[in-house]
């Protein structure tokens, strides 16, 4: 799929799998706390974009179970 033409890494597995809690930021439209800038250091999860049907709190409670960080995209501040 067009996916494939991202500069991003796809895994097969559980990205809890391969990477520490510390290590990861969830991006959620449900999250509160806003993305101002990326930290090379950690590991973007978007997942959202390959979901076949929205479920909404999803990656929130996702990134929660796992002690993750969790963010939105600032795509309010632009509507």
């Amino acid at each position: 799929g067009d996916h494939q033409r991202w500069r991003v890494h796809c895994l097969e597995h559980d990205v809890a799998e391969h990477f520490a809690a510390e290590q990861l930021v969830f991006l959620s439209p449900d999250a509160d706390e806003v993305l101002h800038c990326i930290d090379h250091s950690k590991v973007y999860v978007i997942g959202g974009l390959v979901d076949v049907s929205v479920q909404k709190r999803s990656s929130l409670e996702r990134a929660h179970s796992l002690g993750a960080s969790v963010a939105r995209l600032p795509l309010r501040d632009y509507q």
